[in-house]
């Protein structure tokens, strides 16, 4: 317990093989490339945390605590979280899947990239905090699955660089305790809410595409602006509380 091994300079490395962290341990990738490949896996309580080097997942496989504060998540496997992921930097590219388990915590902070990647959200508690920017790049779709919640704490945004990225909504999409305006930006976005996307506080400005077949709920004085080449289709419901 409360021991850390770095990887750093050129260190490089693969295998299929297990790390098994206890409590207060830590194995901080800051430079190099490590590559998961079959039968991979990385258990136990202590933290698995990509600073600055490259994290590559060739085939399936399945992390108990993972953080990401900058380098990058490469490869087309599908990385499966079970306990905890927080996203505070850096970019998540490669072809794959990034999977937050339901039973998993999800928390997105800072300023970070979703690149020809596809991110599924099934935590019931997740969060995205502060007023950084969440980039989608390249035709990357973030989902927030049925039955999962992603809770926008901040004032963030959410945009894109090139055409073609979509957000999902099946779940909740709820934003709360910022006062001011997240906004979900920019031509060539889209977001299909087949859930509920639930303003408490603040507002939401929509520049993107949006379309609803799901719930738009407003609490009692938010607002809902749609601006720019905001556009969309659909035979939800908008209920504004009074």
């Amino acid at each position: 317990a409360g021991r850390t091994l770095t990887f750093s300079g050129s260190a490089s490395g693969s295998g299929g093989g297990t790390y098994t962290l206890a409590s207060g341990s830590l194995v901080d990738l800051t430079a190099g490339t490590q590559t998961f490949t079959a039968g991979a896996d990385i258990a136990g309580a202590g933290l698995f945390r990509v600073s600055g080097g490259t994290m590559t997942v060739s085939a399936p496989m399945a992390a108990d605590n993972l953080a990401f504060t900058g380098g990058t998540l490469n490869g087309a496997g599908t990385l499966t979280v079970d306990t905890s992921l927080t996203w505070s930097g850096g970019t998540m590219t490669g072809g794959g899947t990034t999977v937050v388990g339901s039973g998993a915590s999800l928390t997105i902070s800072g300023s970070q990239t979703l690149d020809g990647r596809t991110f599924t959200n099934n935590s019931a508690s997740g969060l995205w905090t502060g007023n950084g920017t969440l980039t989608l790049h390249n035709g990357s779709v973030f989902n927030n699955a049925t039955g999962a919640v992603l809770e926008a704490q901040g004032d963030g945004t959410l945009t894109q660089n090139f055409n073609g990225q979509t957000f999902n909504n099946a779940g909740t999409f709820r934003k709360t305790t910022g006062t001011g305006t997240t906004t979900i930006s920019a031509g060539g976005f889209t977001f299909n809410n087949t859930g509920t996307l639930d303003i408490q506080s603040g507002s939401v400005a929509m520049s993107a595409v949006l379309n609803n077949s799901g719930a738009v709920t407003l609490a009692a004085g938010r607002t809902l602006t749609f601006s720019g080449s905001a556009s969309g289709s659909g035979g939800g419901t908008y209920t504004l509380a009074s």
